[in-house]
């Protein structure tokens, strides 16, 4: 018994060696990317094209090949080189050899979006969507999956829906408990839209000027929710998050609802009813109780400042 434990512990031993020693022979390979870049910096991207083909024919075993090595370069001629042609030329050429794969189309749409053609690109964004969506279970295209709804999502500004809200604004809150108003404030509530990040924050200061509370907004092109994240220093727990799915209603009306879990660990729905008149809104806020009805909770008057 010792002995086949032994054996099972050399051949483990072996195999391991083995690996090591093959992925090192591949660390050891050359990019054939970056010889179609240096090609195409001496001779143009024709040439460059025509020599990597025969590489793959004749000498493929000598270079790390597969659908990154083309994409990487094309992302430098397209961003780097400004050369929107030749970079289409190889961005098109990595889809033709990978046909099955969802990359090559991603990377294709960016570079239509550049070339200022979103209606081709949302096409492309769409097949690198089908493609990895069938691939889940695979952590790349998890992630290609992911950003290529995200990519497609912005083409449609689902990202904005909520631009509705943006505004320094002066707000008026009453709420209410069985139908009456309990108790009524007024605070400022500023939001705003980060471009660089593409998220909305919220700043809350009260009847003072103090601030006692952020909210930030982002978009999820998986769930096409929105998350929700509210950080108030009067909080029990002091962060609290949310999903928020929105509905246009039309007529500059709009419906969402939230979902999130209390302090005591029980799911809560909330609905958000929101009419905006360009230089106020009415912001009505209902909670579901226990036998699914709507229970209003608090009604907020919004107004722009100056």
């Amino acid at each position: 018994m010792k002995n086949h434990f032994n054996l099972r512990i050399a051949i483990s031993f072996m195999l391991i060696c083995f690996t090591t020693l093959l992925a090192a022979q591949e660390t050891r390979k050359a990019s054939i990317a970056d010889l179609v870049y240096a090609d195409y910096k001496k001779d143009g991207i024709e040439k460059a094209l025509q020599h990597d083909a025969e590489l793959k024919k004749k000498e493929a075993d000598k270079y790390r090949i597969d659908e990154f090595e083309l994409n990487r370069i094309g992302y430098v001629i397209m961003n780097q080189d400004k050369d929107l042609e030749s970079a289409e030329k190889v961005f098109r050429l990595n889809m033709e050899e990978y046909p099955e794969a969802g990359n090559p189309r991603d990377s294709y749409a960016d570079y239509l979006l550049v070339a200022g053609n979103p209606d081709e690109a949302r096409k492309y964004y769409q097949e690198s969507i089908d493609r990895t969506q069938k691939g889940k279970g695979d952590l790349t295209d998890t992630r290609l999956y992911s950003t290529s709804l995200g990519k497609l999502a912005r083409i449609d500004n689902k990202h904005r829906q909520l631009d509705f809200l943006l505004g320094n604004w002066e707000v008026d809150m009453k709420d209410y408990k069985d139908g009456e108003v309990m108790n009524s404030r007024t605070i400022s509530n500023n939001i705003y839209y980060d471009e660089d990040s593409d998220i909305i924050l919220a700043d809350f200061k009260d009847e003072t000027g103090k601030s006692f509370a952020k909210r930030v907004i982002v978009y999820d092109a998986v769930d096409d929710e929105f998350d929700v994240v509210y950080i108030g220093s009067n909080e029990i727990l002091g962060v609290w998050p949310s999903t928020m799915k929105v509905k246009d209603l039309g007529n500059n009306s709009f419906e969402a609802i939230e979902e999130y879990v209390d302090e005591v660990n029980k799911e809560v729905r909330v609905k958000h009813s929101m009419k905006n008149s360009g230089n106020g809104m009415v912001w009505d806020v209902y909670i579901e109780n226990e036998n699914g009805e709507w229970e209003k909770a608090s009604v907020m008057t919004f107004t722009i400042k100056g």
